[in-house]
């Protein structure tokens, strides 16, 4: 009897076996992070802003738009705007330029009625780290960090109604981080506007880039 109930309570314990505590691979996983330029603020005049550059930027990807190429170069400054027009009429200026310092800049400007409303510019420098790493296919190579700097300006009426800037740098072996994992700061906006709107305006006016934009 004594011979039977232990081999009872033994497989009794086996069958409940050992008492397990939820694993992360059992946690939902987090939310996709909305995008900056998608998030809602609760301001109308941004909501607003952020709502009619969206459509532009689904129409660019979508192939709706007409584009024309405007190449510049300026005293070692090479650069090209792409002027991209809506039923004849200019909604987007995209403006690429290296100046030749391990930089790239780049600009969106936006426009409705022929109005700018919105610029986004990111400048991007990179530098060797002085670290030697290997590469996805095992080769040793310079480790390189990138500086990345965001802009947003929010227009109305011809003036900068908000200005947020954002910073973060990456290893270029270890792939671009998601933006928003780094704060964001509201900046005083500047009684004028970026002055590299004048580049935009003039590809889209004179189908060419004055030089005294950049001095």
């Amino acid at each position: 009897m004594r011979i039977t109930i232990s081999v009872l309570l033994l497989l009794f314990l086996t069958a409940c076996g050992p008492a397990t505590e939820p694993t992360a691979a059992n946690e939902p996983a987090p939310p996709p992070v909305t995008p900056t330029d998608e998030q809602v603020t609760g301001e109308p005049a941004i909501d607003n802003i952020r709502q009619q550059q969206a459509e532009i930027d689904q129409l660019f990807k979508s192939g709706m738009l007409q584009q024309q190429n405007v190449q510049y170069v300026c005293e070692g400054i090479r650069g090209m705007a792409e002027v991209h027009q809506k039923d004849g009429r200019p909604v987007l200026v995209r403006n690429t330029y290296s100046d030749g310092e391990n930089r790239i800049i780049t600009d969106r400007f936006y426009y409705k009625d022929g109005e700018l409303f919105h610029q986004f510019s990111e400048t991007l420098r990179w530098e060797f780290d002085g670290s030697i790493k290997p590469d996805q296919n095992g080769n040793e190579v310079p480790g390189v960090i990138n500086h990345v700097a965001r802009y947003r300006y929010y227009i109305q009426e011809g003036e900068v109604v908000k200005f947020l800037k954002r910073k973060f740098d990456f290893s270029s072996l270890e792939g671009q981080p998601t933006e928003e994992d780094f704060p964001i700061e509201e900046m005083t906006p500047a009684n004028d506007l970026p002055y590299r709107t004048k580049l935009a305006q003039a590809a889209i006016d004179d189908g060419k880039v004055d030089c005294t934009v950049f001095k």
